[in-house]
């Protein structure tokens, strides 16, 4: 599977300046309609999912979020490094998909992302 960037809720200024580096890397880059939020990660980067967990968020995702598959190490380190020369501002919220996340909705891996970020004193 190709690598592949699910971007939520990007002001459309940073979705326009993500997408063209995710041309220009070859990354397939997807803006996630807000009617898609509530699926599964694995459904919408069409791979097999496990059983849906129990307490499954559905609806939206409250802000920005950027949701990697399918990317190597080296590849990951260049997308993520090509952000400043692309003028792509931060996106707080990044999330590498696992095989534990993959059943997860994105309102879900959002919620589990600003645990993470406000334990480690960080603002989602």
């Amino acid at each position: 599977m190709p690598a592949t960037a699910l971007l939520y809720n990007l002001a459309p200024a940073k979705e326009k300046a993500l997408l063209a580096l995710c041309g220009a890397q070859g990354v397939q880059g997807r803006a996630v309609d807000p009617a898609d939020q509530g699926r599964t990660i694995g459904d919408l980067l069409g791979l097999p999912i496990p059983a849906a967990q129990a307490g499954a968020l559905a609806g939206f995702v409250p802000g920005e979020m950027l949701v990697l598959s399918g990317f190597t190490a080296p590849a990951l380190d260049a997308f993520l490094g090509g952000f400043a020369a692309a003028g792509v501002p931060p996106i707080p919220l990044k999330a590498v998909v696992t095989a534990y996340n993959l059943a997860w909705t994105a309102p879900q891996l959002y919620q589990e992302l600003s645990r993470e970020h406000q334990a480690m004193g960080r603002r989602p």
